[in-house]
C-alpha cells in the first residue's frame, strides 16, 4: 500500500546538524478512535520533518525499528509480522512465509543490525506450535535468509537478537518464570499461576466472586496497588504459592554452535550492550497480570537492574550489577563516552534519566525531564503501580531514546517535541515540536538502528 505523504522543513540549529546522525521515527496512534496511524521520521541533516500516514485500521504500535538503505524496517511484540516503509511511501508486511520459512510465526521484538555488514540483520522467529525458536541472519533485501541456532527454552517470542564478535545473544522480556512450591518451574502458564491462586484469592477476598468480568476489571483499574503489593518481589509468595524467578539471557558461541543459559540479577531482562569485554543487560522486574476482561496490566515488582557480565573461562558470568531506589523500568538505554570512559544512559519510568559509569558501576548523575514525580516517595513503588498513569498519553511519560554517535546529546520523544539533551550540560538545549492530530498520541518505544 501506500502511504500518504506531507514534507515540510523546520529549523535545526548547527550544533544539532553537526552532532546529530540519527533519524527519529515517531509513531502516532489514535487509542480511541482507531484512526489512521501515523509516522513522523525526523531528518536533522535535511532539516525535514515527514509525516507518513498508513492508510489502514488497526495498526500495531511497532515495538523497535531497524534502518534500511531505502526506508525503515519495523518490528512488533507478539506479532506473525514486520513491516518495512519505504522513504518514497511504500509501505509493505512481510511474513516468515514470505522469507521462505513453513513453520515461522511471532517474530522477535528487537532485531539488530549486523555490526560488521549493514547489508544483514538478525532476528528470531517462534514455531507455529510455540515449542521452539529460530534465529536467523537476514539480507536487508530479505533475499538471503541463513539459519544459525534455535531454541526450546524461551516460551514467548525473544526480545532482542543480536550478535557480538563470535557470539549470538537474545533476551527473554516476557519470560516471567515461577518456582512453585513442588519446585517445578512454571512458564508461559503466568495466566494460569495468576488464575488459579492470585486472582482467585483477591476475588474473595475482596467479595468478586459472583462480579462480572467487566466489574472486576473496574476494579482492578481502581485498585492495581492491592496487585503489585501483594506480590511485592522476587521472594517466595504465600498467596501465589510460588517464588518469581530471575531471567535469562540465551548465548550461542557461533563457532562451537554451544548454548549457554546466563542466569540475570532481576527479571525481564530486555536490551542488551558492550563495550571492550563487558556486556550489559537491563533487567527491568515487571509483572504482566491479565484479568478475566483480557485486559493487560503491568506492576512493578522491584527496581530495574543493570548487569555487567564477562567471559570467563570460557562462560559468562555476571560480575556486577547497579540499581537506584528511583530506577523504575528502563525501556531504552545507550552506550556512551564520557571523558573516553563507557557510561550507560537510561530512561527510567516515567521521566528520570540515569548515566551509570560501568566501568565502576557507579551512578554518574539523573536528570528529571520536567517535575519531579519520583523523588520523595515513601513508597515509591506503591505510588506507580496503584497511582500514576502508564499510558502512552502520559504528557510526562519518556520511552524512546538514543545517544548521538559523538556522545553530545540524547534524543527523547515527548508527546509534542523531539527534544535534544546536552549530556554535558546536563539540559534541555534544543526541542523541535511536531505536530499531532486531535485525539492522538506519540507511542514511540525505541530509537533502535536507525543512524545514517
Amino acid at each position: 500500500m501506500e502511504a500518504n505523504i506531507r514534507k515540510e522543513m523546520v529549523d535545526v540549529p548547527i550544533s544539532i546538524t553537526n552532532s546529530a546522525d540519527n533519524l527519529v521515527l515517531v509513531y502516532m496512534t489514535d487509542l480511541k478512535n482507531k484512526g489512521y496511524p501515523q509516522y513522523l521520521i525526523f531528518n536533522s541533516k535535511e532539516k525535514s520533518m515527514t509525516y507518513y500516514e498508513i492508510p489502514m485500521d488497526d495498526l500495531d504500535v511497532p515495538h523497535s525499528a531497524c534502518r534500511s538503505p531505502w526506508g525503515i524496517y519495523m518490528f512488533f511484540a507478539n506479532k506473525p509480522y514486520f513491516t518495512h516503509l519505504n522513504f518514497t511511501g511504500r509501505f509493505d508486511f512481510y511474513t516468515g512465509e514470505d522469507l521462505g520459512l513453513k513453520d515461522a510465526f511471532l517474530t522477535s521484538h528487537t532485531p539488530t543490525i549486523d555490526e560488521d555488514d549493514k547489508n544483514y540483520f538478525y532476528m528470531s522467529f517462534m514455531s507455529k506450535d510455540k515449542s521452539m525458536t529460530r534465529y536467523y541472519k537476514i539480507s536487508m533485501d530479505l533475499k538471503e535468509v541463513h539459519y544459525i541456532a534455535e531454541d526450546k527454552i524461551f516460551k514467548q517470542p525473544s526480545h532482542q537478537v543480536v550478535r557480538y564478535g563470535k557470539h549470538l545473544m537474545t533476551t527473554g522480556f516476557l519470560e516471567n518464570n515461577f518456582l512453585s512450591a513442588d519446585g517445578s518451574v512454571k512458564s508461559k502458564s503466568l495466566y494460569k499461576v495468576i488464575n488459579d491462586n492470585l486472582y482467585k484469592y483477591f476475588k474473595k477476598e475482596n467479595n468478586l466472586e459472583n462480579k462480572s468480568p467487566e466489574e472486576i476489571q473496574s476494579f482492578v483499574n481502581s485498585n492495581c496497588h492491592i496487585f503489585g503489593e501483594t506480590f511485592t518481589d522476587r521472594t517466595e509468595n504465600e498467596v501465589i504459592g510460588c517464588k518469581y524467578l530471575d531471567g535469562d539471557i540465551l548465548i550461542w558461541n557461533l563457532e562451537t554452535k554451544k548454548m549457554q543459559q546466563l542466569k540475570c540479577i532481576g527479571s525481564n531482562p530486555s536490551h542488551l550492550d558492550k563495550h571492550g569485554d563487558d556486556f550489559y543487560s537491563v533487567c527491568n522486574n515487571i509483572l504482566y497480570l491479565f484479568t478475566d476482561a483480557g485486559k493487560l496490566n503491568i506492576f512493578f515488582t522491584d527496581t530495574a537492574y543493570i548487569n555487567k557480565f564477562k567471559l570467563i573461562d570460557d562462560e559468562f558470568k555476571v560480575v556486577d550489577s547497579w540499581t537506584h531506589e528511583t530506577a523504575y523500568r528502563f525501556p531504552t538505554h545507550r552506550l556512551y563516552f564520557k571523558d573516553n570512559n563507557p557510561h550507560i544512559i537510561a530512561i527510567g519510568f516515567p521521566n528520570r534519566i540515569f548515566s551509570i559509569d560501568v566501568q565502576n558501576m557507579e551512578l554518574d548523575f539523573y536528570y528529571d525531564i520536567g517535575p519531579n514525580i519520583v523523588g520523595e516517595k515513601e513508597n515509591l513503588k506503591k505510588f506507580l503501580n496503584e497511582f500514576y498513569p502508564q499510558g502512552f498519553d502520559n504528557p510526562n511519560r519518556y520511552s524512546a531514546i538514543d545517544v548521538t554517535s559523538d556522545s553530545k546529546y540524547v534524543i527523547l520523544a515527548s508527546q509534542s517535541h523531539i527534544r535534544y539533551f546536552n549530556l554535558k550540560h546536563k539540559d534541555i538545549e534544543y526541542e523541535i515540536p511536531f505536530e499531532m492530530p486531535d485525539g492522538y498520541c506519540q507511542c514511540s518505544l525505541h530509537l533502535d538502528n536507525l543512524k545514517y
